[in-house]
């Protein structure tokens, strides 16, 4: 099978150590993720179409419930379209995951894609891995540990609500003897701690 794996210039980076479950990596800043919706951009995603459309797919995963991905699987000819349908588009999809409506940890997300598809997969709990080249690895061994935390997301139902943030930050500083790094997003610049 071959496996191609679309998303953001900035997985490229996350994904350099990968030990290779992907054949080929599609490259590609959605105009609705940058919010640039200029010819510019518009261009690079039909062009990012039309390379795709070259190859026939089988099965596609969309795993955000966006309309506009879950569109871009059907212009795609996805044959087998799987995802939740959180912005609609469900009827564009062959299979869409259940969601109970509960806020839940992105992994706990993904995770409900691999049940509907594999119902006897039993995992208690999955740890997302992040693989680093030998040169990080050894940095990260001459450092001192860090906490980076980044309360920004473009949708209010992914953002921790302030109050929150406040209480998270307060616990960690409790804790640690760390530095911790925040980093400053639009929709935290009111932040006050």
């Amino acid at each position: 099978a071959h496996i191609g794996l679309v998303a953001g210039p900035w997985a490229r980076d996350i994904l350099t150590n990968h030990p290779g479950v992907y054949d080929s990596f599609y490259s590609i800043k959605a105009p609705w993720v940058s919010r640039n919706y200029g010819l510019k951009s518009l261009w690079r995603l039909a062009a990012c179409i039309f390379d795709l459309r070259k190859i026939s797919w089988d099965l596609g995963i969309e795993t955000r419930g966006d309309l506009r991905q879950i569109l871009m699987l059907r212009l795609l000819k996805v044959q087998r379209r799987i995802g939740y349908a959180f912005t609609g588009g469900g009827w564009l999809l062959t299979d869409v995951v259940p969601d109970d409506g509960n806020p839940k940890h992105l992994v706990e997300h993904h995770l409900q894609i691999i049940r509907y598809m594999h119902p006897d997969f039993i995992k208690k709990r999955l740890t997302p891995k992040l693989w680093l080249s030998n040169r990080e690895k050894i940095e990260i061994k001459d450092s001192s540990s860090r906490v980076g935390l980044h309360f920004g997301a473009s949708s209010s139902l992914r953002r921790l609500p302030e109050s929150k943030s406040i209480e998270l930050l307060h616990i960690l500083l409790s804790k640690f003897d760390d530095p911790i790094f925040l980093f400053k997003t639009p929709e935290i610049h009111d932040l006050v701690l």
